[in-house]
């Protein structure tokens, strides 16, 4: 029986430094791919840094671009109004011209149509 034992025992020996190893080999494995993965980490963050420089430089000329355009569609509205200003004040000066010659026109109108009722009732009498 004890032969078995020792055999077991060497069994158990030999499984578990078989297991060393490949633990040795799968930690090996890991150690490099968390190198490969620290070394793209490192690619990317350099590579990262330009880029968010740009976008940096990129935002401030957009804010820059965007004020200028909105100055120029506030010069714009200005213009605008301006100009609808102008026009109210002509349609203004022609309503009163309209009023003015208008006005007299129907009074001039209902004069001469009344004269020439009395004029036609005088010759109907005659």
């Amino acid at each position: 029986m004890e032969n078995v034992k020792d055999i077991f025992i060497v069994l158990l020996l030999c499984s578990a430094s078989v297991l060393c190893l490949a633990l040795v080999y799968y930690i090996s494995r890991v150690t490099k791919a968390v190198e490969s993965i620290q070394n793209d980490l490192e690619r990317i963050s350099s590579q990262v840094n330009p880029l968010l420089e740009s976008l940096n430089s990129l935002s401030k000329s957009i804010k820059i671009l965007s004020e200028d355009v909105r100055s120029q569609v506030s010069k714009v509205s200005w213009i605008i109004d301006e100009i609808k200003d102008k026009f109210e004040q002509v349609a203004s000066i022609e309503h009163k011209v309209r009023e003015f010659t208008e006005h007299p026109a129907e009074n001039i109108m209902s004069l001469v149509t009344f004269l020439r009722e009395k004029i036609t009732s005088l010759w109907k009498r005659k």
